[in-house]
This record gives structure tokens, C-alpha cells and sequence, in this order.
């Protein structure tokens, strides 16, 4: 057996993506550093390419067989902050709505 490559080692003390790319996952430990409730999520990162306009605080983005439904958390790399978004109205297949801050570009 050769040298394994692909071992990651990740500690947080923010919120945000520790490995922002897919990868194999062969344990996950998990320890409080306080007594402040938070939340884990493991995602399966596959990613599409998409379009969205942005009026006000919602934001219509256009990504083909995205597979979403409302409620699901993406996280949307975008010119408006990079975070996850909830998923707040899904129209067909291909087009859905997530709720932004009323600043950033419109498109």
C-alpha cells in the first residue's frame, strides 16, 4: 500500500467551510472548545454553473437540473457574499430563490 495522499486535518474556531472541494471523508470527530451550541453539516459539494438576477432581497438564480427543494442549504460562490443560502422558492427544474441582503450586484 503507497503513501496515502489525501488525509485532511481541519480545526475551526469560526463558522465556515473547513474543505471547500470534494473529498473523502474516513472519520469525522467533532469536540465543544465551549459551552456555545453549534451546528455540523457535511455536504456533498458538487457544484454547477448558473446565472442569477438580484432584486432587493431575493435573488432568482438559473442553474440547470440544479435538484433542489425549499428549504435545502446551497451555498452560492457569487459576487454577493459567498455563504449558504436556504433555498426559499423552487419554480421549475432549472430556477430557484434565495433570500440575500439588499446590497450587492444585481446580477
Amino acid at each position: 500500500m503507497g503513501m496515502q495522499y489525501d488525509v485532511k486535518s481541519k480545526y475551526a474556531t469560526a463558522s465556515g467551510l473547513l474543505i471547500p472541494f470534494r473529498t473523502r471523508v474516513k472519520a469525522f470527530f467533532f469536540g465543544a472548545a465551549t459551552t456555545n451550541p453549534g451546528t455540523v453539516g457535511m455536504y456533498d459539494n458538487s457544484s454547477i454553473a448558473g446565472t442569477y438576477a438580484r432584486a432587493t432581497t431575493t435573488a432568482t438564480v438559473t442553474a440547470v437540473k440544479h435538484g433542489l427543494a425549499v428549504g435545502d442549504s446551497v451555498f452560492l460562490d457569487w459576487d454577493l457574499t459567498d455563504d449558504f443560502y436556504t433555498v426559499a422558492t423552487v419554480a421549475d427544474a432549472n430556477t430557484f430563490t434565495v433570500t440575500v441582503a439588499n446590497t450587492g450586484a444585481a446580477s
